[in-house]
């Protein structure tokens, strides 16, 4: 069972190199192992940068430790094969940030807001 919790984040996954299911499930099952509840999600497509279009799981997660989503979040890029996770939360005065692949060994670019789709109720509010 999930504890209460008190803080309230989004995350961007671009889905390049898996299925939707499979990273909703992925993130879902490694979040449930940190008491990480993903309270809604939906999938967007989007063009994006060097990609063309890009379809993007946007999920609403609750949690208490910002540790436990760091690492949950780096847990999910190793098993979808992705480089970073870009998260919002509604700690940190509501900036951004990412969280990468242990093992990317590119550049470490900054969070951009003008890359992070926001999901369609505003999460920062409650």
């Amino acid at each position: 069972m999930v504890k209460e919790t008190n803080i309230a984040a989004q995350v961007n996954i671009g889905i390049q190199r898996t299925s939707m299911p499979k990273a909703l499930r992925t993130l879902m099952c490694e979040a449930e192992f940190s008491d990480i509840a993903v309270t809604d999600f939906e999938e967007r497509r989007c063009k994006g940068g060097d990609w063309g279009l890009e379809r993007t799981l946007i999920a609403s997660l609750s949690f208490e430790d910002l540790r436990d989503l760091r690492e949950t979040l780096r847990e999910v890029c190793v098993i979808l094969g992705e480089d970073a996770i870009a998260v919002k939360t509604n700690r940190r005065s509501k900036k951004g940030f990412l969280v990468f692949n242990p093992s990317y060994v590119g550049e470490r670019y900054d969070f951009n807001n003008d890359y992070f789709l926001d999901y369609k109720r505003n999460y920062l509010d409650y």
